[in-house]
């Protein structure tokens, strides 16, 4: 009953929704009949890009009812980069950012992930937009040091770092590979700080300017408040960004360089999600 009622109220939320209920509506009853009569389906997504999705992964399926699953985050990674750009997708799962990252805008993505079995779903993902000399995957999670460790298995995107993990996986550091990241995303479901305390050189390069962090709870933004970074909102139809003093149940958004950043965004082209111009 509890996850009936938290549907309906991010239905009930979402932009999309709101702009196109009956719509929005149709496209869940299609999936739902879709998913019954196939395990695995590739449809048509947003910006001409094409998303495969397996009949039960939820995270992903959110993205076909709504095109942006997690609005306001997902369309700050379309409007924030550029060709040229390096972006990291930390807990890449089947690669919703990094199609956005590299298919849409342009940009080479690093995508980390270390479940075996998604990463097999999210080389298909890449294989089918034809993005694979954009981006790099990386067989292994994010952490604070590089060695091997216990991860759930089964869990769609919920998976994670455990002691009760019933696979190993390599962790590795972001400063150990000496990228230079524009934009960092980190979804890691838990291990954020943990990943945060292996890229200390990564966070103060001056090229990154955005942190996309799943967790975005006072403790954590006052960590990378300490790099410089402080939490915003984003209206990606206005294409406005606020100071935000919420911990936020999306993706947060950490900001480097307002100025910069606020130049990025409103002069990126628009992006047709379900018709809406984004």
């Amino acid at each position: 009953m509890n996850a009936l009622r938290n549907s309906a109220a991010f239905f009930l939320s979402h932009p999309i929704a709101r702009r196109q209920y009956l719509r929005t509506i149709l496209r869940i009853l299609s999936w739902q009949i879709l998913s019954r009569l196939h395990s695995v389906i590739t449809v048509r997504w947003i910006g001409g890009t094409k998303l495969t999705v397996s009949r039960g992964a939820r995270g992903a399926t959110g993205n076909l009812y709504y095109g942006l699953h997690e609005f306001s985050p997902m369309a700050f990674t379309i409007h924030m980069l550029r060709p040229g750009d390096v972006f990291v997708d930390g807990g890449a799962n089947i690669g919703t950012y990094t199609l956005l990252a590299s298919a849409i805008a342009g940009a080479h993505t690093d995508a980390f992930e270390p479940d075996p079995g998604t990463i097999e779903h999210l080389a298909a993902n890449i294989e089918t937009n034809a993005i694979s000399d954009r981006v790099t995957v990386h067989a292994s999670a994010l952490g604070d040091r590089i060695k091997r460790v216990s991860f759930t298995s089964g869990l769609d995107t919920m998976n994670f770092v455990s002691d009760r993990g019933d696979q190993t996986v390599q962790m590795t550091t972001l400063d150990s590979l000496s990228l230079s990241p524009a934009l960092l995303k980190l979804d890691l479901e838990g291990g954020e700080q943990s990943a945060v305390a292996g890229a200390e050189r990564t966070l103060r390069d001056p090229k990154l300017l955005a942190i996309i962090c799943e967790d975005n709870a006072p403790e954590m933004a006052a960590l990378l408040a300490e790099y410089g970074f402080e939490r915003y909102g984003y209206d990606p139809f206005e294409r406005r960004l606020s100071p935000e003093p919420r911990a936020l149940p999306e993706n947060g958004i950490f900001i480097r360089e307002l100025q910069r950043v606020s130049a990025r965004v409103s002069t990126a082209d628009r992006t047709s999600v379900f018709g809406e111009p984004v």
